[in-house]
């Protein structure tokens, strides 16, 4: 495992305190985009490839100061959104002519001997995902997120596998489901996440969603292999009378806890065959009553128009707003349902508008319906009079 061995060089990068993995595996050293100031990154013609040959997205590449105790130095590095965490590459080790001491666990740069570090059992991981851009999950539903993909060292292998997340929870009830991600896969990897909390949960960008495992995915020889031993087995159950009995046994035990007459179920040879035909019956019986539903609903809304009174404002009507209280102790018919007036600024069609109490109030938008006109005394409007002369 990762902890087993010991392998961080504990440095002072860009002015900051970081432990970088010392990998032999990687030609270049590598810097993730969360450490590294946009402004000081550059673009490059350089291109980084895993041992498959797969292109990895990067942002640029970036001049750092690096500092081990009382040796300093400067390092070009790539920037990469897909790197976990800064990697001194072989090009660092062979330029500084670093002896690297397996049995004790050291380094030595210009004749000073450096004490590697090791990581935590909790960061046992090779490759994972994490949130993309910060979304957030409704409570008690489910939502395809997009991630990325991060590794934390360069293989040296040429493997070209497919990986799958695992099953697990990530910040209280969102569950993460099983999803292949393709070796050349990097960014927009949609992921089904479903809360099971009574809250919405907000997921920032770079949460960690799953580690990845390797998995095999089947060919279509695997395909066929699984026909043909399907097909020997139907062969050995037709051979065998007492089969033909339990599969009879199974199709009246089904039918007797679906409610159903043994006699109908049983005419379609086998349950499988029942229900196939059953889930047809129930498609087109649903097709059949939204189509009924759908003629109801436009028959009603033709029945709504009929007694709907259209209402027409302009730009500098004055117009009452439909906000009813309730009050403790009080009849509701001694309360006042409207509230207002209000001057009409601006008209959003087709059925709304931008309402003002006051020069220095702060607008709302407000419906037709809500709205009544003003037939007393109103304050002076203060729109321009060009306004209100081309609403005329």
């Amino acid at each position: 495992m990762l902890c087993d061995h010991e392998y961080y060089l504990r440095v002072a990068l860009a002015r900051k305190t970081v432990d970088c993995l010392l990998d032999t595996g990687s030609e270049v050293c590598l810097v993730p985009e969360s450490l590294i100031h946009q402004n000081c990154v550059k673009k490059t013609k350089r291109l980084l490839r895993a041992a498959n040959g797969t292109p990895i997205p990067i942002v640029g590449e970036v001049k750092l100061p690096l500092t081990i105790g009382n040796f300093k130095t400067t390092i070009v590095a790539i920037v990469s959104q897909h790197v976990r965490e800064p990697m001194l590459g072989i090009d660092f080790l062979v330029k500084n002519q670093v002896v690297w001491d397996f049995a004790k666990s050291t380094v030595i740069i210009h004749g000073v001997s450096h004490l590697l570090r090791s990581k935590q059992c909790k960061q046992r991981w090779c490759r994972r995902v994490v949130v993309q851009k910060t979304t957030t999950i409704p409570a008690r539903s489910e939502k395809i997120v997009s991630i990325k993909l991060q590794f934390r060292k360069m293989s040296d292998e040429i493997v070209d596998e497919s990986w799958c997340t695992e099953i697990g929870r990530i910040n209280g009830g969102v569950q993460v489901s099983r999803t292949l991600v393709p070796s050349d896969a990097w960014t927009d990897i949609p992921v089904r996440l479903l809360n099971t909390g009574n809250t919405s949960v907000k997921l920032k960008a770079d949460t960690p969603v799953s580690n990845l495992e390797p998995v095999t995915v089947l060919t279509d020889s695997h395909s066929q292999m699984n026909d043909v031993v399907q097909q020997v087995n139907m062969v050995t159950c037709e051979e065998d009378p007492s089969e033909d009995s339990e599969i009879l046994k199974c199709g009246s035990k089904f039918a007797e806890g679906m409610g159903l007459p043994v006699e109908e179920t049983l005419l379609y040879g086998t349950p499988h065959e029942y229900l196939e035909e059953l889930q047809q019956n129930m498609s087109i019986a649903y097709t059949v009553a939204r189509q009924k539903l759908k003629v109801c609903a436009e028959g009603r809304k033709k029945y709504y128009d009929l007694r709907v009174k259209p209402k027409q404002f302009a730009v500098g009507d004055w117009v009452y707003f439909h906000y009813p209280r309730k009050f403790k102790s009080k009849s509701v018919k001694w309360q006042q349902a409207y509230t207002g007036p209000y001057l009409i600024v601006k008209l959003l069609e087709p059925s709304n508008c931008w309402l003002q109490k006051s020069v220095k109030s702060k607008k709302f938008v407000a419906h037709f319906d809500k709205l009544k006109k003003c037939l007393g005394n109103t304050p002076d409007s203060w729109l321009p009079k060009s306004t209100l002369s081309e609403n005329e």
